[in-house]
């Protein structure tokens, strides 16, 4: 049944506070004198069917804070009005005609969380006084035309989980400034013009779970970072024009990885067995930190200890006491003949070491990441109440952050001890630098430069 709603009656109900004909055949459009539920503080009309311009006397519904006109055929432009809208937390417009520029009273609106504006045709770019919708959790601004770049003032919105600006004609880079967005859940810029290189800034953002860059122009290689976001379950970041290998450590918890039509080059990054590439962190962390219960034996090289990691997946984990100088390779028929387990440790070694700064990136970054996750480490915060910076590793060069204590430096020492021990890598002590903030104090300061020998 189809009904016609007449607002006549309705307009004479002075207390009502909330107004909910959503899910329903209503049609017709909606008239001026909704402006007279003065006390209104719901009103929800998606209904699919209403038509007609957004009437400017909404302006008047001031303490409305939830209202939803989506899934409508309503046309035209935002009325200015709405600015005054100001307790609104709650606004969606999607999935109607509305074709204008999205007006810059929008950004008035300083207490919204969610604003939903998808599926219209809106014009023009993205305004830069967003930022002041400090409170904004969710923002859907996808299947319209806008066009310009990014504002980097989508950094203030540091409330945001929810992004997708997907499927417009937005053009340029990717702001770094996204990186001070650091709830960030789900961010959605496929099907844009972007070009230029995936920010490392990205890598920041920790609480992503979906990250789509798709049909875009982007190039450069896939940042090493991208291991860092260890909650994700979508990554795609197909049809661009992306080069380079394929990162080998992606979060456990991907449902989706979608990298197709890119120019990506190398070996697909898993093994030929049924065995998931394991970190020096989850065998670590399986046998407690070589806990003597998990020693089997004592071999000519160094202990073996057997790790469980689960009911089919036991290893022989051997540490080692002297590496140094000696290819991983010659080390093998007597690392072997320790462990009368069946283990992979052949494939551990002959595969994985031939590349050694493949497995220093990757085994460094495991014993520095545990470090900090059990408080031995601290990094340094990036900006005042930003992420932490615990590392950045290049070719050359390993930059360590953390805080300049006793403490922490016996904890980095021991670190690279073991590290020096296992690979036969060695601190070069003579090109070791280390800097200090202005603040210390110089006995500290120079105890730490003794401990390190730099």
């Amino acid at each position: 049944m189809v009904v016609r709603v007449s607002f006549v009656e309705l307009g004479n109900l002075n207390n009502l506070l909330e107004l909910h004909l959503g899910s329903n055949k209503l049609f017709g459009t909606i008239p001026s004198n909704i402006g007279k539920l003065k006390k209104l503080v719901l009103l929800d009309l998606e209904s699919k069917m209403l038509i007609g311009p957004i009437p400017f006397s909404l302006g008047y519904l001031t303490s409305v804070t939830y209202l939803s006109l989506g899934s409508n055929l309503i046309n035209g432009s935002i009325p200015p009005q709405i600015a005054n809208l100001r307790k609104l937390s709650y606004l969606s417009l999607n999935n109607n005609k509305l074709i204008s520029p999205i007006p810059s009273a929008m950004c008035h609106l300083t207490n919204l969380e969610t604003l939903l504006l998808s599926s219209n045709k809106f014009i023009g770019s993205i305004p830069a006084d967003i930022q002041n919708l400090t409170k904004l959790a969710s923002l859907d601004l996808s299947l319209n035309s806008l066009s310009g770049s990014i504002p980097s003032s989508l950094g203030g919105l540091t409330n945001m989980g929810v992004l997708n600006i997907h499927s417009n004609k937005i053009d340029g880079t990717i702001n770094s400034e996204i990186r001070y967005c650091i709830l960030l859940e789900q961010f959605d810029l496929s099907n844009n013009n972007l070009y230029g290189i995936i920010p490392f800034e990205l890598t920041l953002l920790t609480h992503l779970q979906i990250l789509k860059l798709s049909s875009n122009k982007l190039s450069g290689m896939i940042h090493l970072g991208i291991e860092n976001l260890d909650i994700l379950s979508v990554l795609d970041l197909s049809e661009n024009e992306l080069i380079g290998p394929i990162p080998t450590q992606l979060a456990n918890t991907l449902e989706e990885l979608l990298l197709s039509h890119n120019k990506l080059n190398g070996s697909i990054p898993f093994q030929n067995d049924n065995h998931s590439l394991l970190t020096a962190f989850d065998i670590i962390e399986a046998i407690e930190d070589f806990d003597i219960k998990y020693c089997i034996g004592i071999g000519g090289y160094g202990s073996v200890y057997k790790a469980q990691l689960s009911k089919d997946k036991v290893f022989g984990v051997v540490a080692l006491e002297i590496l140094i100088g000696r290819p991983p390779r010659e080390m093998l028929p007597s690392l072997l003949s320790l462990s009368s387990l069946e283990t992979m440790l052949y494939e551990v070694l002959d595969k994985r070491l031939p590349v050694p700064y493949q497995v220093v990136a990757h085994g460094l970054l495991a014993m520095i990441k545990k470090a900090t996750v059990v408080g031995d480490l601290h990094g340094v915060a990036v900006c005042r109440r930003g992420l932490k910076l615990s590392h950045l590793f290049f070719a050359d060069d390993s930059l360590i952050f953390c805080e300049a204590s006793l403490k922490e430096c016996d904890s980095l020492q021991r670190i690279y001890q073991v590290y020096e021990a296992a690979l036969g890598q060695q601190l070069n002590r003579t090109k070791t630098s280390l800097f200090f903030s202005s603040n210390m104090d110089t006995s500290v300061k120079e105890e730490i430069k003794n401990r390190f020998g730099a």
